[in-house]
């Protein structure tokens, strides 16, 4: 952050995909992922004051420095111009109320922390997580009951996805 690198507007969604990161893999160097984490705060922090920080970015990376175990205070700052304008903000999370959302994934891990940060999110979503690698009951079950349905094509099986695809056409998931 000192020589600039992470002002730039372009960095905050490389910055929240790095978190990301450090948060799903074990860091043999604690020391410095905690300098990578504390400059990682202050350059969104920073963004936040000069407006460039949005409320979605600012919670997702509140959660991820949660997940690192560092303690920080709110990031997003809403601007001048929020406060000025007579806008209701609409709550996107709020959407998910009583609805069901389906993660097809095989990638490790990452289906208990798509339902926590879900959950955190809308508590009354709900989710339902699955890793099957063929086209099984449960997983024909959830593509064509879950109101939302989202398939990591990258980390799947071809019979599980093909299973997904009869029920389910590509653009409804």
């Amino acid at each position: 952050s000192e020589n600039g690198l992470l002002t730039a507007r372009v960095c905050i969604p490389v910055l929240l995909d790095l978190l990301d990161e450090f948060a799903m893999r074990p860091c043999p160097d604690q020391a410095k992922r905690g300098e990578f984490a504390a400059a990682s705060y202050e350059a969104l922090r920073a963004h936040a004051g000069r407006g460039n920080l949005d409320e979605t970015d600012a919670l997702l990376a509140t959660s991820l420095f949660e997940e690192l175990g560092v303690a920080v205070g709110d990031l997003w700052i809403p601007g001048a111009s929020w406060a000025e304008v007579q806008v209701v903000p609409i709550d996107q999370w709020g959407k998910l109320e009583g609805k069901s959302v389906a993660l097809y994934t095989l990638m490790d891990g990452i289906g208990d922390r798509f339902r926590q940060r879900l959950l955190a999110l809308c508590p009354s979503v709900d989710v339902v997580v699955l890793a099957d690698h063929v086209g099984s009951d449960s997983l024909r079950s959830a593509a064509q009951g879950a109101d939302y349905l989202i398939v990591d094509t990258r980390h799947a099986k071809h019979a599980a996805t093909v299973a997904i695809d009869a029920i389910r056409p590509k653009a409804e998931q």
